[in-house]
């Protein structure tokens, strides 16, 4: 995946804690870090995921004339030759995936989501929130609420793993997007508070917008009482 770079015989230790810096300050732009990935690849160890994860974070979120979905891709590429070059055969973590999550999501191809899933999974890492709130915001953009409901309310209580304020609200947006607001309302209102969660502002402003969106002025009204409390 040589992208004509000129070699600067950096050792390996050299890169790793360049690309870890420079990610940690924000300099680490989209160029620099495929660069910096075409140049560590040959020396890699598999301790290097680390770094390589901080290169696929810059390229999955790239913001430049390339679509969001070409970004995606791209990382999915990056993670295959890592992948292929044995780098994280014992060593790629549960952000690792989270990213790989994100970036089969975006490009639609769900059940390589939940591939990349089961496959963190069988690593015997402890599921995170972030990594689950990946595919609920996959499922939900994929019209798959019901099943979006099911894995924050079943399988993440299952896995040991606590939804979070992101995951609530990621559903709470999906709800609404899909006309389901009465779903919705009883999340904020009732279950999240149940289950030990308050909703914050991004609930109640997604949950009003979606009654109002579905023409439930009144209902919007009466939700937006909180706002005077």
């Amino acid at each position: 995946m040589s992208r004509g770079v000129k070699p600067v015989h950096r050792t390996r230790m050299e890169l790793e804690r360049t690309i870890v810096e420079r990610h940690r300050s924000g300099s680490l732009g989209l160029e620099d870090a495929l660069n910096l990935f075409d140049e560590l690849l040959p020396q890699a160890r598999p301790a290097s995921v680390y770094a390589f994860t901080r290169v696929l974070t810059v390229v999955a979120r790239a913001d430049s004339s390339s679509s969001l979905r070409h970004s995606a891709a791209l990382a999915v590429s990056l993670f295959n030759t890592v992948a292929q070059a044995g780098v994280n055969k014992m060593a790629a973590n549960a952000f690792t995936f989270g990213i790989l999550i994100r970036c089969f999501c975006t490009v639609g191809r769900l059940d390589l989501a939940f591939a990349a899933f089961g496959q963190l999974l069988k690593t015997g890492w402890r599921v995170q929130a972030m990594a689950l709130n990946q595919l609920i915001k996959g499922l939900c953009d994929g019209k798959r609420t019901g099943d979006a409901m099911d894995i924050v309310f079943r399988r993440m209580p299952q896995l040991g793993c606590t939804p979070d304020i992101f995951s609530y609200n990621i559903l709470i947006k999906g709800l609404c997007d899909g006309k389901m607001t009465s779903d919705a309302m009883d999340i904020v209102f009732r279950r999240m508070p149940e289950l030990g969660c308050t909703p914050d502002v991004v609930s109640y402003n997604t949950l009003v917008k979606g009654l109002c969106d579905g023409k439930r002025m009144s209902d919007a009204m009466d939700d937006g009482a909180w706002l005077h409390t």
